[in-house]
């Protein structure tokens, strides 16, 4: 089935309580492309891809969709692809923490 590239983004935000109102900009996480949303929709709405295939996504994987305090990413494994939905961390209290190296690697431990 196909989808609009416009349409998958609307879905999503609204599965997450959120509107077009809430996007600053589109492009790629460094910033090396970057547009306002009201640039990009006109141009999402001209393309359609197949979610489901074998083979390669056929949306750039670096795509994000990004507001204040969360963004949209492309997901993809062997024979679909969709967005995923990210926020930022929040902190109700700070629990300070170091490192403690075993065999391997630094795991983080809890200070007292």
């Amino acid at each position: 089935m196909q989808e609009q590239l416009y349409q998958s983004i609307i879905d999503v935000l609204n599965f997450y309580k959120k509107s077009e109102n809430d996007i600053l900009w589109v492009g790629t996480e460094n910033g090396d492309y970057a547009m306002l949303w009201s640039d990009f929709a006109p141009i999402a709405k001209e393309i359609t891809f197949w979610r489901v295939s074998e083979g390669a996504p056929e949306i750039d994987k670096d795509l994000v969709v990004v507001g204040e305090d969360w963004w949209l990413e492309r997901r993809y494994d062997q024979y679909t692809e969709w967005w995923e939905f990210k926020a930022a961390p929040k902190i109700k209290v700070l629990h300070p923490f170091s490192f403690k190296k075993d065999e391997y690697y630094y795991q983080m431990v809890k200070e007292k």
